[in-house]
């Protein structure tokens, strides 16, 4: 991410622009909103092509790279407890893969 410049829209230091902009009494789209959206997207789509399908079902939601990227940091940057029962939960759907995968063989 850092290679193409997406970091900064992942780690939040480079914020949503506004959307809409007046000008001469007229209300627009902003220009600069629409190519923040434009590469936040690309972010957000590098960051769910990345994770496993478990913890995809978490951030499938996320509206931006950072809501996506705040989740996974919280979840599996530190020792909290909704990093232990997502871990958990993912030890268990492949012990249960594994089963099935042997069940199949035999």
């Amino acid at each position: 991410m850092d290679s193409q410049d997406l970091l900064q829209f992942v780690d939040g230091t480079h914020v949503e622009s506004l959307k809409e902009i007046t000008t001469d009494d007229k209300t627009e789209v902003n220009p600069e909103f629409v190519g923040w959206r434009k590469i936040d997207r690309l972010a957000l789509s590098w960051i769910k092509a990345t994770v496993t399908k478990a913890v995809l079902g978490h951030i499938m939601c996320s509206k931006t790279a950072y809501d996506a990227w705040s989740f996974l940091e919280k979840s599996y940057g530190s020792q909290s407890p909704l990093r232990i029962m997502l871990l958990r939960k993912e030890l268990l759907l492949s012990k249960e893969l594994l089963l099935i995968k042997k069940g199949t063989m035999s």
